[in-house]
């Protein structure tokens, strides 16, 4: 990936940057990375464990060194440079409390090293707002980390983060030891105060719903690879491969293993059972007689009892499920698994025939060597 952006727009670019872990240097952890980060933007690291993105993280905060490549906070090299030296905030999912430190002066802690008075800490409005926000109990506050639940703990870590006057900030899972209702108030909470405060976030997860609900940009990794970077709608509408269609939405994309078959110099699709219209986008990109992935999100499957609907097929439901304000349907087609959801009140029993039809705009189809996606422009 090439970093195109002009130099005044960003704020942090990671050039060919690699990290390597044991005496060896055997583990691969980040390979050749590359992205950037405009100014002001809030950009999820998104991917599964052991993927890097943590790894990254750390190099860009300068806790681990740089093998190779180089790190750059707008025109500055920052590759070798001293954390106390990047004037970044840091929020760590492992929370990193002082424990002789109370809550409070753990949280005030980047004030002081900066050389803030008691007066100037006891009038800085955007502590105590934090400190609200973030739902900090004002009873724990003269207490020590020792006594915090692990939730508590965390929120702690966040608002000391957050409360330096900071160029970047880099939140490493720090949602991750709350409840779920406390994360989604703590997401809502935590874009609100990068909205307010203006500055640069880079953010860390596994979970695909907060990188969705809070980022600007998001960067998937896997096995230390960048996968893909763009905007959550970009991500999800056209991934550049399987592992990403495979990797964002919930329930996940439906794949199926599909060949082209020509009649009367035309290409269609096929299944062991049935036979689709080859969309036109595809039609010079395809060869005849090939193997391919077809991909299709569960909700551009739609369901019917009939035969009615345009181009359908026949499949038969496996698994009913009754999820509230959604029913979930998996069916087998060609032995394959094929999931939609439908509405509450539309329901099926398990062994029924169905007929479903996919939405034709919005197939992928990939190729079975390489894995990536032939053609995304919808």
């Amino acid at each position: 990936m090439e970093i195109t952006e002009k130099k005044a727009e960003i704020k942090i670019s990671i050039k060919k940057v690699n990290k390597f872990y044991g005496k060896k240097r055997n583990i691969h952890a980040v390979k050749d990375l590359t992205f950037y980060c405009r100014d002001k933007e809030f950009v999820a690291i998104l991917g599964p464990s052991g993927c890097g993105k943590s790894s990254t993280l750390r190099m860009l905060a300068g806790l681990e060194k740089v093998n190779s490549g180089s790190i750059f906070f707008g025109e500055r090299d920052v590759t070798h440079l001293h954390p106390s030296k990047r004037n970044i905030g840091l929020a760590f999912e492992n929370y990193a409390l002082y424990p002789h430190l109370s809550v409070f002066d753990n949280i005030v802690f980047p004030l002081r090293v900066k050389g803030a008075t008691n007066e100037e800490i006891k009038n800085n409005k955007r502590l105590y707002e934090l400190i609200d926000l973030f739902k900090i109990d004002k009873s724990t506050l003269n207490s020590f980390p020792k006594a915090l639940s692990g939730g508590q703990a965390q929120l702690t870590s966040l608002v000391r983060c957050l409360v330096r006057d900071a160029d970047i900030y880099f939140l490493d899972e720090p949602l991750s030891h709350l409840d779920e209702e406390m994360r989604v108030t703590m997401r809502t909470t935590l874009k609100i105060m990068h909205n307010k405060m203006k500055k640069t976030f880079i953010y860390v997860t596994h979970d695909q719903l907060e990188a969705f609900a809070l980022a600007d940009r998001i960067v998937i990794m896997d096995f230390g690879v960048l996968q893909q970077a763009g905007s959550p709608q970009d991500i999800y509408n056209t991934p550049v491969n399987k592992f990403v269609a495979s990797f964002i939405g919930e329930p996940p994309m439906n794949f199926l293993n599909i060949y082209t078959g020509k009649e009367d110099s035309d290409l269609f699709i096929h299944g062991k059972s049935y036979k689709l219209p080859l969309p036109d986008r595809f039609k010079n990109k395809l060869k005849a007689d090939k193997k391919y992935i077809l991909g299709i999100r569960p909700e551009r499957v739609h369901v019917s009892l009939k035969s009615d609907l345009l181009d359908s097929v026949l499949a038969k439901v496996d698994v009913f499920e009754n999820l509230g304000e959604v029913n979930q349907l998996t069916m087998k087609l060609d032995n394959e698994t094929v999931i939609t959801e439908i509405e509450p009140h539309i329901k099926f029993k398990n062994g029924d025939n169905v007929y479903i039809h996919f939405d034709a705009d919005h197939m992928h189809l990939f190729d079975v060597d390489t894995l990536i996606c032939i053609d995304n422009k919808l």
